[in-house]
């Protein structure tokens, strides 16, 4: 009796070990999450994947109406625009991609992290999809993508809103220091911790008890996917935002702004008024880097006014 108790227990006590062991990698952040788990829970209809130079790319397309590019920001995917659809796609043809680098697109056959790269795979994009004449709005890394878009297309772009572009601030958010210190960037391709994306995400919102563990989860398994942490590391060492070309900007500008922004400062509305006085700008109290996720009823809704005007 003994021994088949002692037996038993050893079965036990293994099967609870390797559990442990199992679930500290998932948290941990140290075991990649196969592209096919991703498809399963993020990649449902209506997602579809197109190939633009040789890189597969995940976007949605939805909605009738005039055409509106969303691009979404660092460490994001397209899913941040939900919000935005729901409340618009009634009214708008809302097409939404994973940067390269990002989401399910990946990034792993990637070298050129640059503006200019962006630039012209965006190009490249809407003309895979036949899109002639379009609005463009984008968040933090994608507003930065989207004006300099505009800039070299501005035959393309009808109207652009960015919802707070780092631009002017020549500072970077910690992670992105990180992932440029040698040894450092290295340990991020191996080991991402659950609690410090949670940390992450919690520093973009300006009201921090909007922070959901369905957020968090989204965030964090996206970093998991097959070769996202090594093209964000190279992503870093390669993208500089800068500012020169702003003044460059000749299509009707709409600047939203969460005035608790920790990542692209308020501060910089001056410097882009500066530049282009004829841009309208919103900014909303209490919101921090990403106002289509914490107010996606109030952000969409001021989109629609300045888009029909």
């Amino acid at each position: 009796m003994n021994k088949k108790f002692l037996k038993l227990f050893s079965y036990i006590l293994i099967i609870i070990l390797i559990t442990f062991f199992y679930v500290s990698c998932q948290s941990l952040g140290i075991k990649e999450i196969p592209i096919e788990v991703f498809n399963k829970k993020y990649a449902k209809y209506p997602s579809k994947y197109m190939n633009v130079n040789k890189i597969l790319v995940h976007y949605r397309d939805q909605g009738r109406g005039p055409t509106i590019l969303a691009l979404h920001g660092i460490f994001d995917s397209l899913h941040c625009w939900d919000g935005w659809v729901e409340e618009l796609s009634d009214k708008y043809r809302i097409i939404r991609f994973d940067l390269p680098g990002f989401g399910l697109t990946g990034g792993e056959s990637i070298d050129d992290f640059s503006i200019n790269s962006y630039v012209e795979f965006v190009n490249q994009f809407v003309d895979s999809l036949d899109i002639n004449r379009f609005h463009v709005v984008g968040n933090s890394l994608g507003a930065h993508i989207s004006w300099n878009y505009a800039v070299s297309y501005p035959y393309k772009v009808e109207k652009l809103i960015l919802l707070d572009p780092p631009t002017y601030h020549e500072g970077s958010p910690w992670p992105v220091k990180m992932a440029r210190t040698p040894l450092v960037n290295f340990i991020m391709k191996q080991f991402s911790p659950r609690f410090i994306v949670a940390k992450n995400v919690k520093s973009v919102l300006g009201d921090q008890s909007n922070l959901t563990d369905v957020m968090v989860d989204r965030y964090f398994e996206m970093l998991l996917r097959p070769g996202n942490r090594s093209a964000f590391v190279k992503f870093c060492k390669t993208f500089k935002f800068y500012s020169e070309n702003v003044p460059k900007i000749s299509v009707p500008l709409l600047l939203m702004w969460g005035d608790k922004d920790s990542w692209a400062y308020p501060t910089d509305l001056k410097l882009w008024k500066k530049d282009l006085p004829n841009a309208k700008v919103i900014v909303y109290k209490g919101v921090g880097h990403i106002p289509q996720v914490e107010i996606p009823k109030q952000t969409a809704l001021d989109a629609h006014k300045f888009l029909q005007k």
